[in-house]
């Protein structure tokens, strides 16, 4: 669970630095696929947190979902 705390607050930093740039409309520093990457992995994050489930369990599961194995 350690992990996921911590990368709740790295993706969190970097989603929340990503948005300000992106609303500040700085074109040279915006990237947005990165930025959008980030947010989804920290959402993904806060779920398996929230469920009380580590994230590379969780990722496994979700991963093996879609592949339908």
């Amino acid at each position: 669970m350690v992990v996921n705390y911590v990368l709740l607050a790295v993706t969190g930093i970097l989603s929340i630095t990503g948005i300000l740039e992106m609303v500040k409309g700085s074109a040279g520093r915006v990237r947005p696929f990165r930025t959008i990457g980030f947010v989804i992995v920290f959402i993904l994050v806060l779920i398996a947190t929230l469920t009380g489930t580590d994230y590379a369990t969780f990722k496994v599961m979700i991963e093996s979902m879609f592949r339908g194995k």
